[in-house]
């Protein structure tokens, strides 16, 4: 009996620990999408533009699973789109990086 009370302790400290780095991971995540949006929504001049910016970090930054291609799209987006200042190149933009990429949304 005492046998199984320390390997109930020793189970719970496990799992506290585990959900410590795991609030430590999201911790690094939402300070990597909070450096994204820094770095990135600045230079955003238009609400669509704006809108792709913040999608972009948020899919890079917060989502559990993201596909290379996917990535790949998203960096696009952020390096190419963020300056785009009339809203009529903004469908190019992001034709040219999902195509570049082999993403289709």
């Amino acid at each position: 009996m005492k046998k199984l009370h320390i390997l109930l302790l020793l189970l719970l400290l496990l799992l506290l620990l585990l959900l410590l780095s795991g609030s430590a991971a999201a911790a690094d995540k939402n300070a990597l999408y909070h450096q994204c949006l820094l770095t990135y929504a600045p230079k955003a001049q238009l609400p669509q533009v704006w809108h792709k910016v913040k999608q972009s970090c948020h899919m890079l930054h917060l989502e559990l699973v993201v596909t290379p291609d996917k990535k790949a799209f998203h960096q696009c987006v952020l390096q190419h789109l963020a300056e785009v200042e009339l809203a009529e190149v903004v469908p190019d933009v992001l034709k040219a990086c999902a195509a570049e990429h082999d993403f289709i949304k």
